[in-house]
């Protein structure tokens, strides 16, 4: 690349940077459209805590230069962008554009890419991407499932997906030290809504379980799981699997302050599951008040025992597609071996690849 394409972030602009570094990996990012090597950003491009109203972001999979879903993506973008009163939309072309020569810049055609949004004071939308890491799930994670944590954490508006300062990085500490693949919120009626940065399905039968949208950012993949569960012929309910129901009760935790208005206490605590003791990790958190959901018939609310009646669970997200859960704290979980979980990754599958296909002929 020549240096006449290289711009100098700091000739005009110079904020921040704190949670762009933390995440990128390339060795340029994009800055309103201007290529920028990332060891030029020494003194702060970009500090979404500055920005009037914080920053809205999308982590995007590109497949052989391919954005998948592009268009869902843009539009929760500006869905976002207008919660954070931007005034505007930005349009999908513009969007786009970037996109490839960032790509030729880093010489890579396939990775995750994230786009950042803010609105500053003068109501101007400053547009930053970077590359994210580019480590997808290896074969043996979806032959066996991964293993996944609890994290006591309320959005406070879930269904705008809006940079929280501090969040991504507490995250990945809880779940490097806890040894999990990922961590499950859940609320302080014991509803497991989400991943941190993923959403959550549960198997029970032949349906699958859900948190309803309105209480969970909703993910682009999980609106094509939807679609690959219809034409595997599986029912979906929107409703929320509760920590009783799969056998886990948290116990009494100290908490601290956390972002967005969040209690979060980090403890070594235990589980009680299956009548056994197993330990794990888990927070405890408190948030605006929801009505807790009525038990299933037979569950372990109602009966007052421990009983799994869950058979399987999955995330779903732009890097890893549909993933099964191995196991959530010491309950474990057949979710690698479920024929629904099997199916709905063998449709989605079809879905992302045609998908690709029809935007390479393009």
């Amino acid at each position: 690349m020549s240096n006449s394409n290289i711009y100098d972030p700091m000739a005009d602009y110079s904020p921040g940077f704190s949670e762009i570094a933390f995440d990128n990996v390339g060795s340029y990012i994009c800055f309103n459209g201007r290529i920028v090597e990332t060891n030029k950003s020494k003194k702060k491009l970009f500090d979404v805590e500055n920005q009037a109203d914080g920053a809205a972001y999308e982590v995007i999979r590109i497949v052989d230069g391919t954005p998948l879903f592009i268009e869902d993506h843009c539009e929760r973008l500006n869905e976002s962008l207008t919660y954070l009163n931007a005034g505007k939309k930005i349009r999908e072309k513009a969007i786009l554009a970037p996109i490839p020569p960032l790509l030729n810049a880093n010489g890579i055609k396939n990775c995750n890419l994230k786009i950042w949004a803010s609105v500053d004071s003068s109501n101007k939308i400053n547009l930053v991407y970077i590359i994210k890491d580019c480590l997808y799930p290896p074969p043996e994670y979806y032959r066996n499932g991964v293993p996944a944590g609890l994290y006591a954490y309320t959005r406070e508006n879930p269904n705008v997906n809006r940079v929280i300062p501090g969040f991504s990085r507490q995250v990945q500490s809880l779940i490097k030290s806890g040894g999990v693949y990922e961590l499950l919120l859940y609320d302080e009626s014991q509803r497991m809504t989400e991943g941190s940065r993923s959403n959550l399905f549960f198997t029970r039968g032949e349906r699958l379980f859900t948190a309803p949208e309105r209480i969970i950012l909703k993910g682009t993949v999980r609106k094509y799981v939807f679609l690959a569960a219809e034409r595997a012929g599986i029912e979906i309910v929107e409703r929320p699997v509760t920590l009783e129901e799969i056998g886990l009760s948290p116990g009494s935790l100290d908490r601290r302050r956390a972002p967005e208005g969040a209690d979060i206490g980090r403890q070594r605590q235990q589980f009680r599951v299956g009548g056994k003791t197993a330990h794990g990790k888990s927070t405890h958190g408190k948030s605006a008040a929801t009505p807790t959901p009525g038990p299933w018939p037979g569950s372990a609310i109602a009966s007052g025992l421990p009983v799994l009646s869950v058979s399987g669970a999955f995330i779903t997200g732009a890097p890893v597609g549909v993933l099964p859960i191995s196991r959530i704290g010491g309950v474990r979980l057949g979710s690698a071996d479920d024929p629904i979980i099997s199916a709905i990754r063998l449709e989605y599958e079809k879905i992302a690849r045609a998908y690709i296909d029809s935007r390479a002929n393009i």
